[in-house]
């Protein structure tokens, strides 16, 4: 977090070689990663359009992130599954599905919604 601004973002940190790698740039609030099940990407909320969604990012730092979810509430992920499927929680506490897999990891698609 910048102190200054109160910003967050996303950092990695190589305990082998004790550095810091920063993924995240933008100005809005960026949290609450999680890692893919090969550990090759993040999942996290951003609330870069007035509202927390879903963007995914690979672990590396070597693309810019994806948007993945932006229709209705604020979006948290929880879990990712070995299965490729994101769940992720809304601001009206849905339990969303996501999975990853139909898509050859382009886009989600939503699979099931549980009130």
């Amino acid at each position: 977090m910048d102190l200054a601004t109160t910003n967050t973002d996303l950092w990695t940190y190589d305990l082998e070689n004790e550095s810091a790698k920063r993924l995240t740039f933008d100005p809005a609030i960026d949290s609450t990663p999680l890692w893919s099940p090969d550990a090759t990407k993040l999942v996290f909320t951003s609330d870069r359009a007035q509202k927390f969604n879903l963007y995914v990012k690979n672990a590396d730092g070597s693309q810019e992130e994806q948007l993945i979810s932006q229709e209705g509430p604020d979006r948290y992920p929880l879990d990712w599954s070995a299965r490729r499927e994101i769940r992720d929680l809304s601001a009206r506490h849905r339990l969303v599905v996501r999975d990853f897999s139909r898509t050859h990891g382009h886009s989600f698609s939503e699979s099931r919604l549980c009130p």
